[in-house]
């Protein structure tokens, strides 16, 4: 939480060990703070979308966001995605 730029160190990880399917918006909000989509890319109902950093790879052009989508205020499912 306290060095968003280098999310995308720890994103596998995070996804592997830490962010699970059933887990309530409140637990993922503690895990990763507050949703910090402040370009308002990907945008959706009952989602929260995080800046990961600049894209991995040789060629880092784009930004990954890592997307985790709710419904009754469980995670559903996530995914990270380029900009």
């Amino acid at each position: 939480m306290e060095n968003p730029a280098e999310r995308t160190m720890i994103v596998d990880d995070l996804l592997e060990d830490h962010l699970q399917i059933g887990m309530t918006q409140e637990e993922v909000e503690t895990l990763l703070g507050v949703d910090d989509n402040d370009e308002g890319l990907f945008v959706q109902m009952d989602r929260l979308v995080y800046w990961m950093g600049p894209e991995r790879g040789f060629f880092s052009i784009d930004s990954e966001w890592l997307l985790v989508d709710f419904q009754n205020g469980l995670v559903t499912g996530y995914d990270i995605v380029t900009d």
